[in-house]
């Protein structure tokens, strides 16, 4: 083989090298300058197919192939298996030249290889990090991520099924159509250099070419082949590849040799702007101005109201600003709409700080690792939105000295995820409660063409101060919210069901925290439309309920689309008609690929959530098909969860209990949240059966009630099992009113109180004791 590559087309390959964006397909031969813990290179084919029938001593099985040898050892030793496959495949070292990829402008990273090579090296950039489209899903507007696509399986992937066949792609179309589209639709974006395959790939190559997906052409692509001879290259030619003939360290070396700038973010001492041209607060003479009366109809805020100064800023706004001043991280707390996300723009753009100030929301970690990476020591004040979907990158951020981070979020969320923030470390402000002054001014800033002429003040529960949401709702002349939506909804289901459903989606996808990609509404439409322009006429004759996103100032491939604001996502999927909804779920997971999803990590948490199914389907065994078709895609412990709660609503307890226990073996009962479900199943499937005297029923309410304690006693997550068990304590006293249910209460009353000085900002604590009190009498 001559000492250079020989490449087909090499200017042609300089150019796309030099251009908007190329993909990177990598097999088996691209990892083979990299080692494991003790510095041997990763195996490849035989090589580790030798060393599994060494390891695993399996004498009679030489004569196999290595996905038989695989598929034997996963059916008798899963356990071993993959632990010797982690272990095998994590990289520890790796020849330098490989961080040549960094300066590549990869759009996306395809692999049929498990190791963690990639990983290893993008965590040493500066410039880029890698976004795992498994975990997240594809990155949003964000030109410093870079997509990675493990079609067999990772390491890095807590749960994953590693695959050594390559003709599983070939049979993958028929199990998530979409997924494919997803991926021959990226080979049509742009061009594509397979790294490390050989004929003995060619089923993950047929898998992807033209002729499997309706003709569809792809851009120019170019495979890396270790000395081919010319039947090879006649093969490959045949399917429409470029021909670079070298070894993976040759062709390292010419990456090395390009002299292409690096892509990306400079790091240095720059504006905020420059730095950091997504997260930055905008000059207020370059945003777009509207309406104010907008704002005050349901509209989220922008930065014209902000800059404005005619969204009035409350007594929160103060408390916040004092948090920020003591130095320490600041945690921003309340219901939904009460204004969180108004109050983080007004203290963003106002408050002093000496470095850069950045708005941001729903980081992934590696993101956050990446922000740190660029700040190079320089200080930074941060305002996280949604910051409970990313505790893990609020977390990577708060840990670092030059960084003081603000984030913001629903309550209830971060009662979820309290444990993994540490009270000593953050300092907590809830903002739902409005005080007498901040009632008049924000009543007063109301336009008057929108509110009554008088003050109404909203009747809330037990006398607590009304939140904004409740002020603006009791005081606008428009019907209520919710009640405008019943009436819209049938309306446009009538005339034109398309534009109905599209609409259902976009808010269905919003309140899980994620926008509408184009890709996720073509894939979503694609049975309704024939040419993709149409899904902006769609868009358009929403006016202005669905409308491109503007969130993100970087270049993007795709547009994104979003409806106004929360409150009204929330207020649509609230009063859609079952049957409506139940359509829109069931299109949407049968058409839209996880692949499609942006943020997947966060929208999985809520997407399956038991509350939309429960809406969605009235009729349980609808309920549970529905469940079972998202199993094919997401086996995972907590959807298996979700469906357990969804079936214990409805009261079908029998079927409920199969899917926890499912969970529970799933999670290798390790998991404190599915034994609270399923101690919550135990209690709700007896809590009301006549016990006859048999102490049956009362046993089992007991055990769910050892369960709740155990999980209390081991989980950091305290004040969720506290909650639990006092809603339970304070039913199984109004049931048998004994000495152990006294005893229950009791115990209640000492974990609520304990919880309200280690969380004096959860409602629902200080609720539930006073329950609990009166029960006792106390």
């Amino acid at each position: 083989m001559p000492s250079q590559p020989v490449i087909q087309n090499e200017l042609t390959l300089r150019a796309a090298i030099a251009g908007p964006g190329i993909n990177l397909f990598a097999g088996a031969g691209f990892s083979v300058l990299a080692n494991d813990k003790h510095g041997r290179s990763l195996p490849v084919g035989n090589t580790l197919k030798d060393e599994l029938l060494a390891f695993f001593r399996m004498v009679d099985a030489k004569r196999l192939d290595l996905a038989q040898v695989c598929a034997m050892l996963e059916a008798t030793q899963a356990d071993a298996f993959r632990s010797f496959l982690k272990a095998r495949f994590s990289v520890v070292t790796f020849d330098s030249r490989y961080e040549a990829i960094w300066s590549l402008p990869i759009k996306t990273i395809f692999t049929t290889n498990i190791d963690d090579l990639f990983f290893r090296i993008y965590e040493k950039s500066d410039t880029h990090y890698l976004n795992d489209i498994d975990i997240t899903g594809p990155a949003f507007g964000d030109r410093s991520a870079v997509d990675y696509i493990a079609l067999h399986g990772s390491v890095t992937h807590s749960s994953s099924n590693f695959v050594f066949n390559p003709m599983e792609l070939a049979t993958a179309f028929s199990s998530d159509p979409d997924k494919w589209r997803v991926l021959t639709q990226r080979l049509q974006r742009f061009p594509t250099v397979f790294w490390g395959y050989g004929l003995a790939d060619a089923g993950v190559l047929q898998a992807l070419s033209p002729a499997s997906v309706k003709g569809r052409l792809h851009q120019d692509k170019w495979i890396v082949l270790r000395e081919p001879d010319e039947g090879t290259k006649a093969y490959f030619s045949a399917l429409g590849f470029n021909i670079i003939a070298s070894d993976s360290s040759q062709f390292l070396s010419w990456l090395n040799s390009l002299p292409h700038p690096v892509a990306g973010t400079e790091v240095g001492t720059f504006s905020t702007q420059k730095l950091f041209p997504e997260h930055s607060i905008p000059n207020p003479s370059s945003v777009p101005v509207r309406p104010i009366r907008d704002f005050y109809c349901g509209a989220p805020p922008t930065w014209h109201d902000i800059f404005s100064n005619r969204v009035p800023r409350t007594s929160h706004y103060a408390h916040v600003i004092e948090a920020i001043n003591s130095g320490r991280s600041v945690v921003v707390l309340g219901m939904p709409t009460c204004g969180k996300s108004t109050l983080l723009m007004q203290v963003a753009a106002a408050v002093p700080f000496d470095g850069h100030k950045l708005v941001c929301a729903s980081l992934t970690v590696e993101k956050a690792a990446l922000i740190r990476k660029q700040l190079g020591g320089q200080r930074a004040l941060i305002f996280l939105d949604d910051f409970a979907d990313s505790v893990q990158a609020f977390e990577c951020l708060r840990a670092c000295a030059n960084v003081q981070i603000v984030g913001i979020d629903r309550d209830y969320y971060f009662e979820r995820i309290s444990h993994l923030v540490p009270n000593s470390a953050v300092r907590i402000v809830e903002v739902t409660n409005l005080t007498d002054i901040d009632v008049q001014t924000i009543f007063s800033a109301i336009p008057q063409e929108l509110r009554y002429s008088r003050l109404i003040r909203p009747v809330t529960e037990e006398g607590v101060p009304p939140s904004i949401y409740e002020l603006v709702e009791s005081n606008m002349i428009a019907p209520a919210l919710s009640e405008r939506f019943v009436a819209v909804l049938a309306d446009l289901d009538k005339r034109n069901r398309v534009l109905h459903d599209f609409l259902i989606m976009c808010c269905y996808v919003h309140c899980c925290r994620t926008p509408v990609s184009f890709d996720m509404a073509f894939a979503f439409l694609r049975d309704t439309i024939d040419r993709f322009e149409e899904v902006y006429g769609i868009v358009s004759d929403l006016n202005s309920l669905v409308f491109e996103s503007s969130a993100t100032v970087v270049e993007t491939d795709q547009d994104y689309f979003v409806p106004r604001s929360v409150i009204v996502s929330e207020a649509i999927v609230n009063n859609v008609q079952p049957a409506a909804f139940r359509r829109v779920l069931t299109r949407f997971h049968n058409e839209v690929s996880p692949y499609r999803i942006a943020r997947f990590d966060a929208f999985r948490r809520k997407g399956y959530d038991e509350r939309f199914v429960t809406r969605a389907f009235t009729d349980w065994k609808d309920g549970e098909l529905f469940y079972e078709m998202l199993c094919v895609r997401d086996p995972s412990p907590y959807l298996r969860q979700q469906a357990a709660l969804y079936l214990a609503h409805k009261r079908h307890f029998k079927e409920a209990f199969k899917w926890i226990d499912e969970a529970i073996e799933a999670s290798g009962n390790r998991i404190p949240s599915i034994r609270n479900t399923h101690a919550i199943i135990l209690f709700k499937a007896n809590i009301s059966v006549p016990d006859f005297g048999s102490e049956l029923v009362a046993g089992t309410l007991k055990r769910s009630m050892d369960i709740l304690a155990e999980c209390y006693k081991y989980d950091k997550r305290k004040g969720y099992h506290a909650l639990t068990f006092a809603d339970q304590a304070v039913q199984y006293w109004q049931v048998y009113g004994d000495s152990l249910a006294k005893s229950y209460l009791e115990t209640a009353k000492k974990w609520l109180i304990e919880e309200s000085k280690r969380s004096p900002w959860h409602r629902g604590v200080k609720r539930l004791l006073r329950s609990v009190e009166k029960e006792l009498g106390t």
